[in-house]
């Protein structure tokens, strides 16, 4: 929903039109995240909208029945979970970590030696075997403040239309 809004707009007729479109064509919501690269993997599903490195550890244990493509029109990137401890005995340390691993040269070298990412940073450059060439994917700027803004507002619009689609 995120991603969708970020490419075709904030709470746009566009964006709800696709999700809609999804909906009506049998969308399937799993209790977990791994459910739908494993799925696919399986052959149980023919497509999954799922992050990449759920679906590259298949790829890295040698599955040949699934490849990774970002949507054509953009795919936003999102921060990972990094934090500080409050009243930690090294806070300047941890911020010059937190702004490693947020900076292209952190997200380069964690790509590099983990041969996965969940890009967050769209300067940084990798190859890696398992995912489609950085210069390949459309990125698109991801407004992080207006999804909190607006939350209750578009999950009641997504629960009115799940129902509706249901």
């Amino acid at each position: 929903m995120c991603n969708i809004f970020a490419v075709y707009g904030y709470d746009s007729d566009e964006a709800w039109a696709i999700m809609r479109g999804l909906l009506e064509n049998g969308l399937v919501i799993s209790t977990s995240s791994s459910v739908c690269f494993k799925a696919v993997d399986s052959g149980e599903y023919v497509v999954g909208l799922t992050y990449e490195d759920g679906a590259d550890t298949l790829l890295k244990a040698g599955s040949d029945r699934i490849r990774i493509q970002y949507p054509e029109n953009g795919a936003s990137g999102t921060t990972m979970g990094c934090a500080m401890i409050e009243n930690c005995p090294h806070p300047e340390a941890a911020k010059a970590m937190i702004n490693f691993l947020m900076s292209p040269e952190g997200q380069e070298a964690l790509a590099t030696r983990l041969e996965t990412l969940r890009f967050t940073n769209p300067k940084a450059h990798y190859e890696i075997k398992y995912l489609p060439a950085d210069d390949t994917i459309n990125w698109v700027s991801r407004d992080t403040g207006w999804l909190i803004e607006h939350k209750a507002e578009m999950l009641e619009k997504w629960n009115a239309l799940y129902a509706e689609t249901r």
